[in-house]
């Protein structure tokens, strides 16, 4: 059995994986990115299910941002959804969460999932794996399902949605998006590339 610590140049993005001597490079670079890919889409999963459960589904796009003053001289409905019981303070969502316990349940199966594929497991020396990932998206899955069955109210421009029906945008914009191909991403090892 080898022990890897997979890391890029930002310290918290990183994980430990667990695989054995017989693996030829090549594999193992994929698996690896396979991975990684995964873990991000847990954590991108996990924020926007807490954002959900906090302050309900994303706006409209024409309506994001703007006030319930600024939407008196505008056509623009920006409580389609229904009066808010929580704003957002950004005006990027309805203010409308699920229930107070259905959305308990939904916070708290992310943080639950964050907590699985965080960076501070490296310390602990706990590895990380594509099931345990998997288990994560579906666990956040049910959640969803929960408070929004078969995505009912659940608009398809929310990230929440297009995470789980791998419809997300990534742009790489945020650390979060920062996907690796495997034909374009390297090993090193003690200041050598692994070919």
């Amino acid at each position: 059995m080898v022990l890897l610590e997979v890391k890029r140049s930002e310290k918290k993005n990183e994980f430990l994986y667990e695989t054995t001597v017989k693996v030829n490079n090549g594999e193992l670079l994929k698996e690896l990115c396979e991975l990684h890919n995964l873990r991000l889409k847990v954590l991108r999963l996990a924020m926007a299910c807490k954002e959900l459960a906090k302050h309900g589904p994303l706006r409209p796009e024409e309506t994001r941002g703007i006030s319930e003053d600024l939407s008196k001289v505008t056509e623009l409905d920006v409580n389609a959804y229904g009066q808010p019981t929580r704003p957002d303070e950004s005006g990027f969502r309805t203010g409308v969460p699920p229930p107070p316990e259905v959305a308990e349940v939904l916070s708290r199966t992310a943080e639950e999932a964050a907590a699985a594929v965080a960076g501070e497991l490296v310390q602990q020396k706990r590895s990380i794996d594509k099931k345990a990932c998997q288990t994560q998206i579906d666990n956040m899955r049910g959640a969803v399902m929960i408070a929004y069955p078969a995505f009912h109210r659940l608009p398809v421009y929310d990230p929440a949605r297009q995470e789980l029906e791998e419809q997300e945008e990534l742009d790489g914009a945020s650390e979060l998006q920062s996907v690796l191909e495997p034909a374009q991403t390297n090993l090193w090892w003690a200041g050598k590339e692994l070919r």
